[in-house]
């Protein structure tokens, strides 16, 4: 008899800040090692097929992202840090959450390197 199943809204928090600080770290590389903007154009600077305003804008909207699902995060799991800590690191388990949050990170990395209307708002709105 298997178990009917249940969405579980703080695992896919917790997936997608996982992933989404991989794209932070990757970017933040990317950002540390690319020259001035003025020299990057000039040049056509790119690292791993990306020019630096797409490095930007995808380091940008990953930023934004993570800060918010991070309050989520925060109030989800308000009371499970106690018992996180007490209970320790249990083997992970691929779950329906993993493929939702892993699918969020691929659309915002999409929707910053292609500048995709919702994405394009966001970097204005940041003045990027």
């Amino acid at each position: 008899m298997s178990a009917r199943f249940r969405w579980n809204w703080r695992i896919t928090v917790s997936y997608f800040l996982l992933f989404a600080s991989a794209a932070l770290l990757l970017s933040g590389i990317a950002l540390f090692i690319a020259p001035s903007g003025r020299v990057a154009r000039t040049v056509g600077w790119r690292f791993l097929g990306l020019d630096k305003e797409q490095w930007e804008a995808f380091h940008t909207v990953f930023g934004y992202a993570s800060a918010l699902f991070a309050l989520f995060h925060i109030y989800l799991n308000r009371r499970c840090f106690v018992s996180y800590l007490k209970c320790g690191i249990r083997w992970l388990r691929l779950r329906p959450e993993f493929g939702l949050a892993l699918l969020l990170v691929l659309l915002l990395a999409l929707g910053a390197v292609f500048d995709w209307a919702p994405v394009r708002a966001l970097m204005d709105w940041g003045g990027s």
